[in-house]
């Protein structure tokens, strides 16, 4: 493939799973563009990674991972960042996102995405990790904003500011999580629309929405399991008004529906997966 960034995508996609893998290699169906989460194709001689730069020769296809760990208290790891800026080459990616979370301790990786502390401290240090990690990826840049259940007690900014201040003071990208917002926001009591309007719509370059679980007690769980929710939707349309159309990738990562009625959610115009 070429070693020059593809043209970003437009349009509404879905992230890539093992079960749509048949569909789009086998059966040629079409998507505007798909979302692969970045490890399980960096082991360049594996069947995955052959199957993924088959994939992206007509499809585009954004990296997105969950391991870079950039808000902890170790540094990225050199190698892993690295690996990621030699496949996002292999198969052209626009752009390569990651999570604003820590995923690690040591040699302990704890396999969640993790909340950071919105201190200016935090945000100093991870403005360095930030920009040293998108140069050596060399390709554009984006973080997400994570699904939060508490808010530590140091916290000195909303985190809509903290993002927006890290991309400025970096030049990276944001990815905007709808359905993180509603689970966040209902989980800790805060207002949706204040973090839409808090949030620097000229750096958002992707949007993502999902499912989650709503407890009877009203506590929001990121599952990645149900069908996208109204408010969820309601979100969305917004996010996009805000955001003058950038991409879309819905992302269902239990009880996944076939790629067709995936991508069917978004031709009924947001009906349920």
């Amino acid at each position: 493939m070429s070693g020059r960034p593809r043209p970003a995508p437009r349009g509404e996609g879905v992230g890539l799973r093992v079960p749509h893998l048949d569909a789009v290699l086998r059966q040629g169906v079409q998507v505007p563009v798909l979302e692969a989460i970045t490890e399980n194709y960096l082991v360049v001689d594996g069947q995955p990674y052959r199957n993924l730069r088959r994939i992206a020769e007509r499809i585009p296809v954004i990296l997105h991972g969950v391991c870079l760990g950039l808000g902890g208290a170790d540094e990225p790891d050199a190698g892993l960042v690295a690996r990621i800026a030699s496949l996002a080459r292999d198969i052209d990616a626009p752009w390569v996102s990651d999570h604003l979370a820590w995923t690690r301790h040591g040699r302990h990786h704890l396999h969640d995405l993790l909340p950071v502390p919105l201190t200016e401290d935090v945000l100093a240090a991870l403005c360095e990790r930030v920009r040293r990690v998108q140069d050596q990826i060399g390709r554009p840049f984006a973080l997400e904003n994570p699904s939060t259940y508490l808010a530590f007690a140091r916290r000195q900014m909303p985190e809509a500011e903290f993002l927006g201040r890290l991309a400025e003071a970096t030049g990276c990208h944001l990815l905007v999580d709808v359905n993180n917002i509603v689970v966040s926001c209902a989980n800790q009591g805060t207002s949706v629309a204040d973090y839409l309007d808090a949030v620097p719509w000229s750096r958002v370059i992707q949007l993502h929405v999902a499912g989650h679980t709503t407890a009877p007690d009203g506590f929001k769980l990121d599952t990645h399991d149900q069908p996208v929710s109204d408010a969820v939707w309601s979100v969305y349309d917004e996010a996009q008004r805000r955001s003058g159309g950038v991409v879309a990738i819905l992302e269902r990562d239990a009880d996944i529906p076939d790629l067709d009625e995936l991508l069917s959610t978004w031709r009924r115009g947001k009906a349920c997966a």
